[in-house]
């Protein structure tokens, strides 16, 4: 649980069960991209969405907040939602390509069909799990699918490449993905500038938690 402070209104906020969580992740993809954009309009847009749709609230009820009330309320509610880290989180730094069999909303139908699939669970059920619950399970389904693999692959003969060089046959491991090696995977950190103009007037809060200033 978590408190807010808005217009003079305190709110009380609990973490996010997965399927509304995954309508805060896309908020923040949304967000991050107007921030790639250097589009401060649509930054400010996605925002009032983003806090809205958490505090269950019209969004007109936030346009005239103080804007450092607005983000400190974002911060709040992205420090309170974010997910442990795990190793499945740090599996590839690149941007996922897009699939020819995507739709809006496909991420929430994703997790149900896994977890109905591997637990028999109801969508009911899916949709109230603890997000860290819910990827820590991921990582599991996804380990054991990994392991049954390469169990098919070490019984098969493909797994056995013949080596002209030293006329024998010689074993090929099958792949691993990156999260399940023991070696490091870092994450590039993107740093974007915004023109002092674009920027709000009052406090700003930096990733390090530093405040400045802007008038």
């Amino acid at each position: 649980m978590a408190e807010l402070h808005l217009k003079g209104k305190t709110y009380t906020i609990a973490r996010l069960k997965l399927r509304k969580w995954l309508d805060f992740e896309k908020s923040q993809e949304a967000i991050t991209k107007t921030v790639e954009d250097k589009n401060a309009e649509e930054y400010a847009r996605h925002l009032y969405i983003l806090i809205s749709t958490v505090l269950n609230i019209p969004i007109e009820g936030l346009l005239d907040a103080p804007w450092y009330e607005t983000s400190e309320a974002y911060v709040v509610i992205t420090n309170l939602n974010r997910v442990k880290e795990i190793p499945l989180l740090k599996s590839d730094p690149s941007k996922p390509t897009k699939i020819p069999w995507e739709y809006d909303g496909r991420s929430w139908f994703w997790w149900v069909n896994l977890f109905a699939k591997n637990y028999g669970w109801t969508q009911t059920v899916v949709e109230d799990l603890d997000i860290d619950d819910a990827v820590s399970l991921l990582q599991e389904i996804l380990v054991g699918e990994q392991l049954d693999k390469e169990w098919q692959w070490d019984i098969s003969e493909i797994a056995y490449p013949y080596n002209t060089t030293t006329k024998k046959s010689e074993y090929k491991p099958l792949p691993r993905p990156a999260w399940m090696e023991e070696r490091k995977v870092f994450l590039p950190a993107t740093k974007v500038k915004f023109r002092k103009s674009s920027l709000p007037i009052g406090r700003i809060i930096g990733e390090s938690g530093n405040e400045r200033i802007v008038d």
